[in-house]
């Protein structure tokens, strides 16, 4: 134990990381100078999230109560309890994600060179930066840090099955809690879930094999398959949890009611319903509406329940003239339930909805409902046709312009938030030890200086910008050597067994994740499209598309891993032929 120690200190010694400690305290330095903003005004989004924080959100219960998930209050708390502002524990989550990084390169190649480079990388990623994305109090804030973290691990889980590395059941619990953190951080974590569920069935596949093939005993598969399965065991604990709380306070059995619940499932059968009136805009046209409360008794005892729907203020009164868009059907029944005195409770009204559904889906299998024939992407979306779907190749090109090339990024130390609702903006400021949230006047009477930070931000921007675009060249060029390489059965395929292998591993994994990439933007695209009818927000699309930058940035990593290997395995065979 104590030689573990001393061999852990002695690398202080060591000016390799030395440098890393140096850039941890610059980056530190440099989150702290650059503060954050928080728009007091915003209802049903950061103001919200406050009060979500707060004690009072399980004792004065009312309609809001369960839009959302609760990962970023419980940040919010964590940081009022360390009694460190927000901007300092933030810049420390985002110190700890590229840690996570470069332990994972450090365990996987031993390459010190391309390490750095992957801490530096996320380090100083610009996301963490820009006023939408990085400084602006809310939840997407902490989405790009926690991913990045879940990724590590979930690549240390792969490698570890296919190197026959060993894993600890300490750090396998601490990075389960962060995964189940992370998925809860926003209310589409669906596609987090699909990825360690993926990594788990190829682990899975890989140890059976394995153990087939007598690589060790039952005893050791059966240890690596707890630790395998810990993750899922972890979210599935916190979960029930997390359900089991609400139930408690709330009376329903669900995370939230905006998306989940019977409410959310009353949406969900709103969009399967044909309708000649469904666009890739408009999700729950009226007729749609009408055409289930119809065929529901139960719908029908509250026509003024309907009226408020139909006739919701968030589309001018009307939803046959101006139909509502995208998923904000979720939105206007929430207020109309208030609207039409329907709301009692969440339990009352999850009951209520609860056989409005059973009707609903009933009408569905007697075929009295038709079910639209537009390819839905999940069941909490609006279906699409194949024209709709191609239309969508705008959104995701401008998707990757603020990926890779920082499209409309802007620096974020800027007084931009309000003090529009001082008691929530005096909460705020009380959780995250921050003054100026209620006089934005005195923030440069604080630790910030927004003239320096904006300059080394907007140099961040500029050396970012050109790096991406070298680094997406790269992953180009080693995929597309590998894969012609495979195609004609280049002399290394057959010879270096070992390095092949991590030539082969690490243009796999870049590819996933460009591919996954993909998926994302796509999905991004998928959900938003209603947003930009009046042409394409930037700002509002990259806000939306946080993680993007996460995925591509680890594309870019192993390109170098693979780009390395091959470097290597070139150099020998040039040394071969000399002899």
């Amino acid at each position: 134990m104590q030689e573990s120690i001393y061999k852990k200190l002695s690398l202080l010694k060591d000016p390799y990381y030395i440098f890393i400690i140096l850039l941890i305290f610059i980056r530190l330095y440099l989150g702290e100078i650059t503060g954050f903003w928080f728009p007091s005004d915003q209802a049903y989004d950061d103001a919200l999230m406050i009060q979500y924080a707060l004690p009072s959100h399980y004792q004065n219960i009312d309609h809001t109560s369960l839009l959302k998930t609760m990962s970023f209050p419980i940040f919010l708390d964590f940081v009022y309890i360390s009694q460190l502002n927000y901007s300092l524990v933030l810049s420390i989550f985002w110190c700890i994600s590229a840690l996570t990084v470069l332990n994972l390169i450090l365990k996987l190649n031993q390459n010190k060179f391309i390490a750095l480079l992957a801490f530096i990388y996320f380090l100083f990623l610009p996301t963490a930066f820009e006023i939408w994305m990085g400084t602006r109090l809310y939840r997407n804030s902490i989405i790009a840090p926690f991913t990045i973290m879940s990724f590590s691990f979930i690549l240390w889980n792969v490698f570890s099955a296919m190197l026959n590395r060993n894993q600890k059941l300490f750090s396998v619990v601490i990075y389960s809690l962060v995964f189940s953190f992370t998925f809860y951080i926003k209310e589409d974590g669906v596609w987090l879930l699909a990825c360690l569920v993926s990594s788990i069935i190829l682990c899975l596949l890989i140890y059976i094999y394995k153990y087939i093939k007598g690589y060790f005993s039952k005893k050791i598969f059966f240890s690596k398959l707890i630790l395998l399965i810990m993750p899922l065991l972890v979210y599935q604990v916190i979960t029930v949890t997390y359900k089991s709380v609400n139930q408690h306070f709330f009376g329903v059995y669900a995370i939230e009611t905006r998306n989940g619940g019977e409410l959310g499932r009353f949406t969900k059968n709103i969009y399967k319903i044909k309708s000649d009136n469904r666009t890739s805009i408009h999700w729950a046209p009226a007729d749609s509406i009408d055409k289930a409360f119809n065929v529901s008794p139960t719908f029908q005892k509250h026509l003024e329940l309907r009226n408020k729907i139909i006739h919701t203020p968030w589309f001018g009164g009307d939803a046959y003239v101006n139909p509502i868009k995208g998923d904000f059907l979720t939105w206007v029944l929430r207020t109309a339930l208030v609207e039409a005195n329907v709301w009692t409770s969440e339990k009352d009204v999850d009951t209520l909805f609860k056989q409005i559904n059973s009707e609903v889906e009933k009408a569905f299998e007697e075929g009295i409902l038709e079910k639209e024939t537009k390819f839905q992407l999940v069941s909490s979306t609006g279906g699409k046709s194949i024209d709709e779907i191609k239309n969508l190749w705008k959104i995701m090109r401008k998707g990757y312009q603020g990926s890779i090339l920082l499209h409309n990024y802007s620096a974020g130390s800027q007084p931009a938030g309000n003090i529009l609702n001082m008691e929530i903006a005096d909460l705020a400021s009380r959780l995250t030890h921050t003054e100026y949230l209620t006089n934005y006047e005195i923030m440069q009477d604080s630790f910030v200086n927004s003239e320096l930070a904006n300059k080394w931000i907007n140099f961040i921007f500029s050396i970012y910008k050109k790096m991406n675009v070298f680094c997406i060249l790269l992953c180009i060029a080693v995929i597309s050597y590998c894969f012609l390489s495979f195609i004609f059965n280049f002399n290394f395929i057959k010879d270096n067994i070992k390095r092949n292998k991590m030539v082969f591993l690490y243009c796999a994994t870049t590819l996933a994740f460009i591919l996954l990439s993909f998926v994302y933007t796509f999905a991004i695209a998928w959900f938003s499209e209603f947003i930009f009818t009046d042409g394409i927000n930037m700002t509002v699309l990259n806000f939306y598309n946080v993680a993007n930058s996460v995925l591509l940035g680890f594309a870019y990593i192993f390109a170098m891993l693979t780009a390395k290997e091959l470097f290597s395995l070139n150099k020998t065979y040039r040394s071969l032929y000399e002899i």
